[in-house]
This record gives C-alpha cells, structure tokens and sequence, in this order.
C-alpha cells in the first residue's frame, strides 16, 4: 500500500469489529495476559498501535474510523467520526486530528428525496439542505480544540448502486452543497441563495450529461408538542414551493387548505402534504403523518434502561407526543439494543381508562424485531403496580418493514401510572446475527 500510493495518510479502517471471538480464542486471550492487557478493547488498541508504528515508520499517517478510540487511542492517530461526533469530540479534545462524517448528514447513500420514486437506498434521509445545514465543528469544542478538525467527508456506499448514473444521482447536488460547507464560514451560507445558484449548476450538469437529483419535494412535518399541546410545522426545501394539505386522510391538492403557520392538532388525524411549484404538484407521494391524541399526550416518560444514543427522536417524552412512527428507522422511534424497554408514565393524577397500547417496529434486515414479550400494569401509587396483560408469542421473523400495535384491554379502572415492559428477542437461526439480542423500537404508548 505504501509503495502504490504517495498519499499523507494511510487509512487502515479498524471499524466493526466483532470482538465476541477474541473472548473464545486462546490465542487472544494468551496475547492479553503477556501484554497485561485488561479486555478485548484494549487488545484492539494494541493492535491499531503496532500498525501505527508501522505506518510512521515509513513516513506516513495513520487515519482509522472512530472504533480505533476504543481501549486507547494510537499516539499520532487521526480519527475519522462516523458514529455521530462523538469519537471526533473525544479525538479533538485529546489533541488528535479529526475528520467529521458522522451518518447523519453525510451518508450520501441514504435517501435525499421521497423515499417514493426514488431510486433504492440502504435508508435514512439525509438532504440536499440537511447536507447544507451540517457544521463540521461541534459546538463542544473550544476554539484551540476545534484546530484539530480538518474537516468533513461524505461516503457513498454502494450495496444498492448498480450503475455509474446512480453514483452520480447519489452525489449531486449533495456534494456541491458538502463543498460549500467546508470552504466556506457558517456565517456566509445561506441556503435560499445556494438553491438559487444551483439552478445554474443544473444546467451546467445537464450540458455535461451528469444524472443528478432535481431536489427533494417531501413537505418535512415537524410536529411541536408543548405543554401538552400539539401543533406541526411544515417546510419544504423546494424554491419557490407552497405547501397544500389535508387533515382527513384525502390526497392533497391545489383545491386543499395552504399551509400558512402551525396546524394546531386536537384530535386525532392524518395529515397529508405536497409541495406545489408553478402550479404543479410535485414529489411521487404525499408527505404523510399520523397523530393521535389521547389521556398520556405530553406526559412525562422514564425509563429503567436509557435509550440508545442513536435512536433518540424527539427526546424524552417521544413515547407520549402523540406523533407515530412510520417505517423509516430513525424517525420518531426509540431504540433499545439487547435490553428490554421498560417505560413508567406519569399520568399527573388519577384517570379512568381501560385501554393501553405499545406501537412497535420490525426491520429483521436491521436486526429490529418485535417483543418476544409486552406486558402492561398500572399503578395508583407509583410503587406497587398491577399486571392487567401479558401479550406472548409474538416474535416475528418476516423479511421486510412493518408496524404493529399491541393493546391490552381491561374493565375501565382507576390508576395515575402506567409501565409498560417490551422484552427484546433473540435474533433467530439463519439470521446474520443468529444468537444475539435484537433490538427493540417503540413509537408511543397510548391510554384511552
């Protein structure tokens, strides 16, 4: 590698490593005990340490993937921060060198429009806009420990790419919008003048003979839950755009209501959205939004294990904002991995309700599988509490996205908390990760 190419740096990856077989492996473990190691995360760092010798030995860099903090971090190491910022954060303030590409904004294959009409990407959304949006430097930093982000990069994976014209629709115009933000200040962007230059960018790919996306016309639905009331906002990127919507379920249309400040929600809705452009509806599919409201709308939620870092949605309360998954995964889901979710709502004071129910995600393909087990109790005291079901045999194994819902139904009866215990599964046989725990998603608990 180092003969074939002159390059500074020397990326050695250093990511994903499964270490569950180094604690089996009597040749890792002897490794362990002769270099007094502690654990496995630092048998890997023993490792990335001795490469690193070997990369400076010729003159060169070592740049590896976050992973590579894990039981310490190679003395010169320059870390590249894709789970989030956090492994660049960490980086920086220990004085290495950073580069920013954390999954959300700058996986260019995730989807940048629909998903609907839109060619298949692995997931996620990461727009044209939310790519503009991003600052490489995060707000954690002081200003000399900011000097060790060298900047950003976008990756462009390609399981679902088949064709050179998909890699190009893929990164333009993201990577005209990537560039402006690591070559210019944050205080000189300004997206609506970017989206006007671009037109002319566009014609400039057409004459080239480029495929790029022509923008992302999905009306973003930002649902805003304050002091138990809830309203959403919507926006669309496209210039130039208005926002038509319904509130009935119906198809949205030049005819339907014009969005003009936040829609107040009091019951319980679907609503739907397009962007119109000179007079044309635009986008495959409406934006779509279920939202419920019911007697543990914006209450307060705590839980016996924390949530995943990854997977937070709208915060704490996300159980109770009366806003519904869909099946993109990181949207509006809270994500447990290898631990039950164990959620306790206070109702504020002492309802009648006979009805609780726990909506639920499956996506085996991203190891998320429905409880192997839900059981609902209630409480009038916040201490001793009261099964009124237990919902078994639920696991699922089928390929694919779906949402269900679990309810358990009981004679109406007093109580002020409610906990509900979604008991992750075991990934089945045949699965890539056969053997180990799932994870578990839930989008809202709802008391009527």
């Amino acid at each position: 590698m180092i003969n074939l190419f002159p390059s500074k740096y020397i990326h050695i990856g250093g990511d994903e490593v499964d270490k569950g077989p180094w604690k089996k492996c009597a040749l890792c473990q002897a490794r362990i005990k002769a270099e007094h190691l502690k654990n496995e995360d630092e048998l890997q760092s023993y490792f990335i340490k001795r490469i690193e010798k070997f990369v400076v030995s010729k003159g060169r860099r070592m740049i590896g993937w976050d992973e590579i903090l894990e039981g310490g971090l190679a003395p010169e190491a320059t870390v590249m921060s894709w789970r989030g910022e956090a492994g660049g954060i960490e980086a920086a303030k220990m004085g290495h060198d950073v580069v920013m590409t954390p999954g959300n904004p700058l996986y260019f294959d995730h989807y940048q429009a629909g998903p609907e009409g839109e060619p298949m990407a692995i997931g996620g959304m990461n727009t044209l806009k939310k790519v503009y949006d991003y600052n490489p430097i995060p707000k954690e930093l002081n200003a000399e420990q900011a000097k060790h982000v060298l900047g950003a990069q976008a990756n462009l994976w390609a399981e679902y790419i088949t064709k050179p014209a998909g890699v190009e629709y893929m990164v333009l115009p993201r990577m005209a919008a990537l560039a402006e933000v690591v070559w210019s200040t944050q205080e000189s962007k300004d997206f609506k003048n970017f989206s006007e230059r671009l037109l002319t960018q566009f014609r400039a790919y057409e004459q080239k003979g480029y495929n790029y996306s022509p923008g992302n016309f999905t009306v973003a639905i930002k649902p805003i839950s304050e002091n138990g009331n809830l309203s959403v906002a919507l926006s669309t990127e496209a210039m130039n755009g208005e926002i038509y919507y319904t509130l009935d379920g119906s198809l949205p249309s030049m005819q339907s209501l014009k969005y003009t400040a936040p829609i107040p929600i009091t019951t319980s809705k679907t609503l739907k959205a397009v962007t119109v452009i000179n007079r044309q509806v635009m986008g495959a599919k409406p934006a779509e939004q279920s939202f419920v409201t019911h007697k543990a709308f914006g209450k307060n939620v705590t839980y016996t294990s924390p949530v995943s870092r990854f997977y937070q949605a709208d915060g704490p309360n996300t159980l109770t904002d009366g806003v519904r998954g869909k099946l993109a995964v990181g949207k509006y889901w809270h994500g447990f991995s290898g631990r039950d979710m164990i959620a306790t709502i206070d109702l504020g004071g002492e309802i009648t309700a006979q009805t609780i129910t726990l909506g639920c995600l499956q996506n085996s393909n991203d190891w998320i599988l429905l409880p192997a087990e839900v059981v609902f109790e209630t409480s009038a005291d916040g201490k001793t509490f009261t099964t009124v079901e237990t919902i078994k045999d639920i696991v699922s194994t089928e390929p694919g996205a779906s949402i269900k819902d679990f309810t358990a139904n009981f004679p109406a009866q007093k109580f002020r908390y409610v906990r509900v215990t979604a008991k992750h599964a075991t990934l089945p046989k045949g699965h890539s990760g056969e053997g180990k725990p799932a994870w578990v998603f839930a989008d809202e608990i709802i008391v009527n």
